[in-house]
């Protein structure tokens, strides 16, 4: 088995989850000062519905359509895409502030719509998004991890009321 095999995720193509490990905790470490390090936590709003509506074939399809779309959107701009386990993945990507990264959810909420336009299956996609930074000092990845969770998980209950 090649070392390629073994750090993506076989059914996305995506990097895994123990290749995101290694890569935050490096990019963490060269930070260069002053920089932040953004951990997008994202999951498939909804996905046990799509799962148990549509079947599990269906599940691994929009999973694979949300890799896609992540690849597409992150293409231009040098980031660390990952999926982290089930239906949730995580991107890594410097940015200048919160002001930016507020900015990437808005566009990626405004390119997940526009799949949604082109697709014909019976479900639309959505991600729920929450991010947390880290500038390099006292680098806590357990710390980074679950403040981005739980910012995500509070999207979703916002997704869920609407």
């Amino acid at each position: 088995m090649s070392n390629e095999q073994i750090s993506l995720d076989a059914l996305t193509g995506l990097n895994n989850r123990g290749r995101f490990v290694k890569y935050i905790n490096s990019a963490a470490r060269n930070l260069k000062c002053g920089k932040r390090l953004y951990l997008f936590m994202m999951d498939i709003d909804d996905f046990k519905n799509i799962n148990d509506t549509y079947g599990h074939n269906t599940g691994d399809e929009a999973l694979i359509k949300t890799s896609e779309i992540l690849k597409k959107f992150f293409s231009l701009k040098h980031s660390f895409i990952s999926r982290y386990g089930g239906d949730e993945f995580a991107v890594v990507i410097s940015l200048n502030d919160d002001t930016q990264a507020d900015r990437v959810i808005k566009e990626m909420d405004k390119f997940v719509e526009s799949y949604n336009e082109n697709i014909t299956s019976g479900y639309n996609l959505s991600l729920s998004i929450g991010y947390s930074y880290t500038q390099g000092k006292d680098f806590d990845l357990e710390k980074l991890i679950a403040e981005a969770d739980e910012n995500m998980y509070k999207e979703k209950r916002i997704h869920k009321r609407i």
